[in-house]
Formats: C-alpha cells, structure tokens, sequence
C-alpha cells in the first residue's frame, strides 16, 4: 500500500508543493493513514496524525494551531470508515477549520466505502490523463454558456452553467482546495431552473443518504432509467423502472426545490469500471453525472456529446 501511494503523492505532490501533512483518521481506517503517512514521510513530508474517534472538535482546533497550519504547504487529510463519512463530522471539522483558523492549505477527504482493489487503481492512475481530459472539458465548457447534452441513449438536456469546469487540485481557480478522494471527476455547478429535457441514466443511481447514513443504496442499473426536467426541476419519473417506486415515493416528500438540478460532473478516470458505487462510478472515463439540490443523489449515464447553444438559438 505504501508503494502505491507514492504513485500518487509523486505526482500530486509538485502540484501542490506541499511540507506537512495533518492526517484525521479513525481506528478502523488507521492502516490505511499509516501507509499513506509512511510513504509520505519518505517524501520528506512533516507528519501529524490523530484519531477522530477518540477526540473532540476543539482537541482537533488546538492541535492545529499548534501545527501550524496557516501556510499554504499544509495539506489535511480525512480518511474515514464508512460509519464515519458521517457528513455531520465533516461539516463540523471545515468551518472550524477554514473559518476561524483561515486555513489556506489543501485539504483531501478520503471516503472508504471503496473497496481497496478499487482504492489501489485510483492510486495508481496516470493523472497527466487526468489533466488532459480537465484540459479538453475546461476548453469547451464555460460559466453563463448555455448548452445541449444529448446521448445514444436518448439523454437530450438543455442547461446553463453557473460556474466553470474545476477538478482538484489541478484547477488554478479551485477556491475551497478541497474534495472528496479519488479526484477524478471534473465538476460545474448549473444556474437554478435552467434544466430541461430527458435524462436517460443508463450507469448508476447513487445511494439516498439521510444525515450520512444510506437509507435506499439504489446502484447499478440493470434497464435504462426516464426522468423528466422541467425549469430545472426533476418533473417526472419512470415508474415501471426498477428504481422508479421509490423515487417517486422520495420525490413527492420533498420540497420542490430539492429537486433542482444544480450540478454536472464528468468522469475522468481512465480504466475505472462500474462497481454500482456512486463514488467510483461517477469518476469513470467517458461518463457524466447530474447532482440535484438536496444532495443526497446523482445519476450516472455514458458517453455525452455537448454543443453550446447560441444565444439567438
């Protein structure tokens, strides 16, 4: 393991021109930090790793400040179990720390619901393919552009970007500098209310979490999967789908502004295959995913052709 993280950090390294590394972990997940803290203290990388398990927000803010970690040569690292993906954690960690201690590193949140073959492929990736394909989206993509997303499925959306393309840390312009790991998806946020058309999801729909834990896994899809947009809103569904009962069910408890379709990711992955887990899936070359507001799922369909739409058209 310690091998194949030195894949990654080699190259993502002179990117990030980073010293020290703060690695949060927990005890089911150690084994995993300790190769990565192994490989990167080889990299001559400044080490700190602690147990979230065993400590409290304001241990963890103390520690910090103790490290150092102003500078933009720190990168923090969260890896946890699937237990812990605990969104609740999450969001109590970042505002602490990039808020009132106005952190200005990286920072790389590792999920483990992959399984570690999978793990080991992403680590191994050749990511000057990674930075060509966020090359060739960025060039054709732009923020306020409106576009049409058509597929050999019979996907045919229309939709304006409210942001650009970014991918970390490759991005120059990505704000926050950080993400969920693997990071390999090129992501855009779209403007409210401008999606309409039909989404033919014919790869995966991602598992339906609520407050971190996954109530409906959903996952491959076994038939092609109709939903209907309407002024950016999901409008209708394909009932006869497999999935289609309970989206429907879950649809009609929320509010119509959960429905918003708000973001585009394209995968960007090369030699990753479909497992039925929306964390690799959407991360597979030649892929896209559409996220909607509530942020608890996204659909997965193959191979789209885009083509701006002028605005005379």
């Amino acid at each position: 393991m310690k091998f194949i993280w030195f894949n990654y950090l080699e190259q993502i390294f002179p990117i990030i021109s980073i010293s020290k590394m703060i690695i949060y972990t927990d005890t089911e997940m150690s084994w995993f930090a300790d190769s990565l803290a192994e490989a990167a203290l080889d990299n001559q990388i400044q080490i700190s790793t602690t147990l979230l398990d065993e400590m409290s927000l304001d241990d963890m803010i103390e520690i910090q400040q103790s490290f150092g970690i102003y500078s933009m040569d720190t990168l923090l690292v969260g890896i946890f179990s699937p237990k812990n993906v605990a969104i609740d954690l999450i969001n109590d960690l970042f505002p602490a720390l990039h808020v009132p201690l106005n952190f200005s590193g990286y920072s790389l949140i590792t999920v483990q619901e992959i399984p570690p073959q999978i793990l080991d492929e992403f680590l191994m990736l050749d990511y000057s393919l990674v930075i060509n394909g966020l090359n060739e989206i960025s060039s054709t993509l732009t923020k306020n552009q409106s576009y049409q997303l058509t597929t050999q499925s019979g996907t045919n959306l229309t939709f304006t970007l409210d942001s650009d393309i970014e991918v970390f840390p490759f991005h120059p312009n990505y704000s926050t500098r950080h993400v969920l790991f693997p990071c390999t998806e090129a992501v855009a946020t779209i403007k409210r209310d401008s999606m309409n058309g039909t989404l033919i999801v014919d790869v995966t729909v991602g598992a339906y979490r609520e407050e971190g834990i996954i109530v409906d896994p959903f996952g491959k899809i076994k038939t092609p999967l109709k939903l209907e947009f309407s002024n950016g809103k999901i409008s209708n569904v394909d009932d006869d789908h497999q999935y289609g009962e309970r989206l429907t069910e879950l649809f009609g408890s929320w509010a119509m502004d959960d429905l918003l379709a708000v973001k585009i990711g394209f995968g960007l992955g090369p030699d990753i295959v479909s497992i039925g887990d929306i964390i690799v899936d959407k991360q597979i070359k030649d892929t896209f995913n559409i996220g909607i507001n509530n942020r608890t799922l996204e659909f997965v369909a193959l191979n789209p052709l885009i083509k701006p739409i002028s605005n005379n058209n």
